[in-house]
């Protein structure tokens, strides 16, 4: 996982997308906490193109304003840690 990042930050109509660049991973994970540290949602792709960005969208409509945090972790061990932003 490289140039891991989710626009827009901080997140105001209610979506986000997180996207990042793959090498040969065949699977991402998006694990997103709130400030506390529970897991409030998760998220999965599977259909990955290699050597490309790719792109989860994430609906947080349903979430209070506050700090979150994402962990963006691959197949091949690697991992990202991201802090979002939710304003309403």
């Amino acid at each position: 996982l490289n140039r891991t990042y989710n626009y827009p930050n901080p997140i105001e109509d209610g979506y986000t997308k997180f996207r990042f660049y793959v090498y040969n991973a065949n699977k991402v994970s998006v694990k997103i906490y709130d400030s506390l540290g529970f897991l409030v949602n998760e998220l999965e792709s599977n259909a990955l193109l290699k050597d490309e960005y790719n792109e989860i969208y994430w609906n947080a409509s349903n979430l209070d304003s506050g700090l979150y945090f994402a962990e963006v972790y691959s197949d091949l061990e690697e991992s990202k840690l991201i802090k979002i932003v939710v304003i309403k």
